[in-house]
């Protein structure tokens, strides 16, 4: 892979006290660009303090909640945490939003719609610009609590981070970068942020697709990609070990029931099953056929050719996504495919 070729390679991790720290450490010893920590209250920690944590702990590494949604964090309150950890960190922090998958369906709630997550990329947006918000609009985003009345006459008419003036007045604003999948998201995320982060899949078929709906969009937009990566030399070892993290991955591109852009017949079926069953028991449908095509499994060349391919699509990031914890899968198994991704095929690639 040629220097003008190289690109950003992130990793990701739960956000578990005790471990944010360790995790952070880790990923900037072995040369990750950067570390998104997820957010689903339910099922995992505060990814604000893990990045707080994680900030404290490296000099390099840059750091992100991947991702929020519009329902459980206010665009305000989201907006501030993570500028308060941007400073912190001497500015390596970016915010991911998407529409919400675990975080929402544990509360009984649905993933948020596509015109509720274009208002809260941009009222998150301005906010980290600095500027006020009409008050109006920030009550028709969050809804109004139970139980409350109107506001006094005397209430204020905007709404802003009053803490960034000053002292922080002129810092480069936090980046924000949105997950999609489907078309209307996808250009939604291209016209609201300052990134596109792609959930469909390494099919190059399938990303082409998608890359050329968020430049028509807004030509010139960064987009990056979440992509499952495992090196081994055995597929139907590697589909094993993977399943988990490519079943949860491909679950955004039918969640719906709807399948939207180029996909082969073994895609489609095992796409169209997954939403049919329990998230624990998804990775049963994922095979070795499906595998192949939706991720990027193979020895270590294999793995660095097929990068580079993505790369080649005008992608210049990448959210790898590798082993998983599986009911035949076992933490040795785990650790030893992540060692050989970071020894075999992370230093030919990241940029």
């Amino acid at each position: 892979m040629g220097s003008q070729e190289r690109v950003e390679l992130w990793t990701f991790a739960q956000p578990l006290p005790g471990g944010s720290g360790v995790a952070a450490r880790r990923a900037e010893d072995e040369g990750w660009t950067g570390l998104a920590f997820t957010d689903s209250q339910n099922v995992v920690g505060d990814p604000y303090v893990a990045l707080t944590v994680a900030a404290g702990v490296t000099s390099r590494l840059r750091l992100a909640v991947g991702v929020i949604n519009p329902w459980t964090r206010h665009p305000a309150v989201a907006a501030s945490a993570i500028a308060c950890i941007d400073v912190e960190s001497g500015g390596r922090t970016e915010l991911g939003v998407g529409r919400g998958y675990s975080a929402l369906a544990l509360l009984g709630m649905a993933p948020a719609p596509v015109a509720a997550f274009g208002e809260y990329l941009e009222l998150v947006r301005a906010y980290l610009d600095g500027e006020s918000v009409p008050m109006k609009r920030v009550a028709d985003v969050a809804g109004r609590p139970v139980g409350a009345g109107p506001l006094p006459d005397t209430a204020p008419e905007v709404s802003s981070l009053g803490w960034l003036a000053g002292k922080f007045e002129g810092r480069p604003p936090v980046p924000v970068f949105a997950v999609a999948s489907g078309p209307r998201v996808i250009r939604t995320a291209a016209e609201q942020a300052d990134r596109v982060t792609l959930a469909v899949g390494a099919d190059p078929e399938r990303l082409k697709w998608a890359v050329d709906i968020a430049r028509a969009a807004r030509p010139g937009v960064p987009v990056a990609a979440y992509v499952n990566v495992l090196v081994d030399e055995d597929v139907e070892r590697a589909t094993r070990v993977a399943a988990g993290g490519i079943a949860s991955f491909a679950r955004f591109a039918s969640l719906h029931g709807r399948i939207d852009g180029p996909v082969s017949a073994p895609q489609r079926e095992v796409l169209e099953a997954i939403p049919r069953r329990y998230a624990g028991a998804q990775a049963d449908l994922v095979t070795p056929e499906f595998a192949t095509e939706y991720a990027i499994l193979g020895p270590p060349s294999y793995c660095v050719e097929r990068l580079a391919e993505v790369s080649a699509l005008g992608i210049d990031r990448l959210h790898v996504v590798g082993p998983s914890l599986g009911v035949e899968v076992d933490g040795a198994a785990v650790r030893a495919c992540h060692d050989r991704f970071v020894t075999e095929v992370l230093p030919h690639v990241v940029a």
